[in-house]
């Protein structure tokens, strides 16, 4: 294992690099090769940490300025975007869908925001922030900012926020949003434009979590409510109409306090085939497509009314064990067999046709922490069925694998491959198909089969959410427990050494590989087709902030 400086060292090269290739609006050669894996290790291992101690160095937070509004010099006509699905709820708090997210992130804001780097805070309905203990965070709010329905922000909104997260209303039950907010546990109105923030215990970064909280007005949850249905936020655009199954449509605000957005109208349509998709970008139908399918990047060319632009996501996909339910699948043997199973070099040169990335464990390579001394398991089907004999499964056991429909890049073919390989080996592998609004409500109510496919957006370029939220026990999308990873994470999530952070994450990743809780497949690149003219960058996160984009001239 290299020394803790030198991977963080890494990461923030990589960041860097990150930040490049997402400011080249025009790339139009899609290259992903996948991680090479000559020769591997048995299994996953790390390599002995040095013995030199790292100099203590405090947790970086950088701030940028707030992004200001498009000065445009062309005229600006309404924007189409084709979205997969429907948003599960229009009330923020709950849902945890990222197609949800981006729709919701133009009709309301956060305290604090992300730059595009996705590495530096920026001032939202916040200004400033500082922790005045380590619990208690203080934050001053913007003055003159209004909600849609013409009522003022403040820190009353705030509290009823954080109070509606956490269950805390009369009545009420802790939102489906709270998974990732776990150690917030209240807030106070301290001052006019004052709010003070609680966790259970510290947090240091939780200001970066807080650009994933967005706030809604107080009271707008009691008795009567229309909040999932008729939002009022503070944000660039405020909300004209939801037709299920067919569109939302936002008109901008021209009272939004970082600028009137440029763009004065934007329809979210719902059009679940991608290739549907792609035929409405190529009429013009809509302006912009994300999800394309390696097969159909060559069907968007320079020179014509589109583009194609193609990012690195934060996004990593993998098959969840339920490791807490299926006997077979307490055993990490088990696991770790059905690893080995699995040609996930084969899926990502072959299925994705090389813009694909396979991934040591469930982290994309160019994370800052990720623990780049692992290897991936290697595609060993008669190692796997000797593994599984010597466990008590010589003749193999049943297991269902959920998986959404018309929501992930080739998410059902990849499963269907996975399926496929473990029946090689003796497992008898079913897919379980379901529609993705089915398959949030069962994995929000836990209820899943023996195993799931799913490719979690994570928000932040590190590690640390992922972790918690995908395998940590108790987290929302975890169904394993390893009290030592666990122990880890905690330690990474409370950390103000910054090399205390990246090393505990890289330790508990190790762990990971050999005690797996998913069959660790692949991060792939996320395809966007834009209309030519359209001024918009698309970014890891895959959110479609519309007061970042304009109409140019062609």
């Amino acid at each position: 294992m290299k020394t803790v400086t030198k991977r963080h060292q890494r990461g923030a090269k990589v960041s860097a690099a990150l930040a490049g290739v997402i400011s080249i609006a025009l790339a139009v050669t899609l290259t992903s090769p996948a991680q090479g894996a000559s020769k591997p290790s048995p299994k996953p291992t790390s390599k002995t940490a040095s013995k030199t101690a790292a100099k203590p160095k405090p947790m970086a937070t950088k701030v940028a300025a707030a992004p200001k509004a498009q000065v445009v010099t062309v005229p600006q006509t309404p924007l189409v975007v084709a979205m997969p699905t429907d948003p599960v709820s229009l009330n923020p708090l709950e849902q945890r869908v990222g197609t949800t997210y981006s729709v919701l992130r133009n009709i309301y804001d956060p305290l604090i925001d992300l730059d595009d780097s996705l590495k530096a805070l920026v001032p939202s309905l916040a200004t400033s922030w500082s922790w005045t203990t380590p619990k208690t965070l203080k934050l001053t709010l913007r003055s003159g900012v209004k909600f849609s329905d013409g009522t003022d922000f403040g820190p009353d909104d705030v509290v009823y926020t954080i109070n509606a997260l956490n269950g805390k209303l009369p009545g009420s039950k802790v939102a489906l949003a709270q998974y990732i907010f776990t150690t917030l546990t209240g807030a106070e109105k301290t001052g006019t434009n004052e709010v003070t923030l609680t966790v259970s215990k510290e947090t240091p970064r939780l200001p970066y979590t807080l650009s994933q909280l967005l706030m809604i007005p107080n009271k707008s949850l009691d008795s009567g409510s229309t909040l999932a249905t008729k939002p009022v936020g503070t944000g660039a655009y405020t909300f004209d109409h939801y037709t299920p199954q067919k569109e939302v449509v936002l008109n901008a605000n021209p009272n939004y306090f970082l600028g009137k957005p440029a763009i004065p109208k934007v329809t979210f349509k719902t059009i679940p085939d991608v290739s549907s998709r792609l035929f409405a970008l190529s009429t013009g139908e809509v302006d912009v497509v994300s999800g394309l399918l390696p097969s159909q990047t060559g069907a968007i060319n320079p020179g014509t009314i589109n583009k194609l632009v193609s990012v690195p996501t934060l996004r990593m996909a993998a098959v969840w064990f339920n490791t807490l339910e299926t006997p077979a699948l307490k055993s990490k043997a088990v696991r770790q067999a059905l690893n080995y199973a699995i040609d996930r070099q084969g899926i990502a040169k072959g299925l994705f046709q090389g813009q694909a990335t396979v991934t040591n464990t469930i982290v994309p390579p160019f994370f800052g922490g990720v623990n780049d001394s692992l290897k991936p398991y290697p595609y060993d089907p008669a190692k796997a069925k000797k593994m599984l004999a010597d466990a008590g499964y010589e003749n193999g056991f049943s297991m269902s694998i959920l998986v959404p429909s018309a929501r992930y890049v080739l998410g059902v073919e990849a499963t269907q491959a996975v399926a496929a390989q473990l029946n090689a080996v003796g497992v008898k592998a079913t897919i379980k198909e379901v529609p993705f609004a089915d398959f949030g409500t069962l994995t929000a109510q836990r209820k899943i089969p023996e195993a799931m496919f799913a490719s979690y957006g994570s928000t932040l370029p590190d590690p640390l959410q992922l972790f918690q939220v995908c395998a940590r026990s108790g987290g929302g999308f975890s169904w394993w427990k390893n009290a030592d990873f666990d122990a880890l994470v905690d330690k990474a999530a409370s950390a103000t050494d910054e090399n205390v952070f990246y090393d505990s994450l890289s330790k508990a990743e190790a762990i990971m590989a050999d005690d797996p809780p998913f069959i660790f497949l692949y991060a792939n690149n996320g395809s966007w087709g834009l209309a030519k003219n359209l001024k918009f960058t698309p970014l890891p996160n895959e959110v479609v902030n519309v007061f970042k984009a304009s109409w140019v001239k062609a």
